[in-house]
């Protein structure tokens, strides 16, 4: 039975795939060489939110550990329980919450003494901010109150000012290998071919990953498009392709995804095969760039997996 509550790290030492990041963070707090302002960047699912999370727990943890904070202290169990009058975590995606009167409220809130050390600000897609906001957000950045650590999330670094990320210290979150999601998931409950299904899919985003564990669309669409794929690889089953493909035709780059996954691992088994299938899944994917008329990108792929034995499909 997969548990998502236990997908959630509780420390830096349970975020996997960041190392580089975390080992940066975890310096800094020791030596109490804090970054005062930083960005973290990169696409959604990678772990920006959680980096910020743990950050933040790090940051007002009242007995910190090497991994972060402790979790058991009352600051950390306010933190859990999303009451710590000191974290001001904001989400600019909501409605009313990226404008100049935001920022400006955040500024007046910090500007009070805290309650505890310090103030820690989170602003959660950040790239939304107005123009408006992002300069008044730089005065503050330019004379912070004592102590206080501003944190910002954003997958588009390019809509944040310059003035902006020349104040931060800029730190990029990775996508993951699939095989090391798929590892991950299994160790937190997940079926094994479920878990892989959900690797391959979520294109190194493990936030991603576990929402498509607790879809199961998503995992009916992936054993249909295997069961697709097999038939076509011993020359069967091509007008049920093209019906597939037509279904799936809003989100083909994730069938090809899947079929690649799988042919890939047929050719490490040898299967000759699997080359050419193989093949005509990367020329698709290409195809897809130029705008190819979708029915003879389809029939163009479903012809070259069957390996034209077949004349046209019919």
């Amino acid at each position: 039975m997969f548990d998502v509550s236990a997908a959630q790290p509780q420390s830096f030492h349970d975020l996997i795939g960041q190392s580089t990041l975390t080992d940066r963070l975890l310096s800094g707090l020791s030596s109490g060489r804090i970054v005062h302002a930083c960005v973290f960047t990169g696409a959604s699912g990678t772990g920006k939110h959680t980096l910020a999370r743990l950050y933040a727990q790090a940051l007002l943890c009242q007995q910190p550990t090497q991994a972060g904070g402790c979790g058991q202290c009352p600051a950390c169990r306010k933190l859990a329980q999303g009451n710590h009058p000191d974290l001001h975590w904001i989400d600019c995606a909501e409605k009313d919450s990226h404008g100049v009167d935001v920022v400006r409220a955040l500024t007046q809130d910090i500007s009070l003494r805290p309650y505890a050390s310090r103030h820690v600000v989170v602003l959660e897609a950040a790239q939304l901010l107005t123009v408006q906001a992002q300069n008044a957000l730089l005065k503050t950045m330019e004379e912070p109150p004592a102590g206080t650590v501003l944190i910002l999330l954003a997958e588009n670094l390019s809509a944040l000012l310059s003035t902006i990320l020349s104040r931060c210290a800029v730190l990029h979150t990775q996508p993951l290998e699939s095989d090391v999601i798929a590892r991950r998931l299994q160790q937190l409950g997940a079926e094994k071919d479920r878990a892989q299904a959900a690797a391959v899919l979520a294109n190194g985003s493990m936030g991603k990953a576990l929402s498509l564990l607790d879809d199961p669309d998503a995992w009916q669409a992936w054993q249909a498009g295997q069961a697709t794929l097999e038939k076509l690889l011993h020359g069967q089953g091509a007008a049920e392709a093209l019906d597939f493909l037509q279904s799936h035709r809003k989100n083909l780059g994730e069938v090809l995804t899947c079929w690649e996954s799988a042919l890939r691992q047929q050719m490490l088994c040898g299967q000759e095969q699997a080359f050419e299938a193989l093949n005509a899944c990367m020329a698709a994917r290409e195809a897809l760039y130029y705008n190819v008329t979708y029915s003879l990108l389809a029939d163009a792929l479903v012809f070259k997996i069957l390996g034209g034995r077949h004349g046209t499909p019919c």
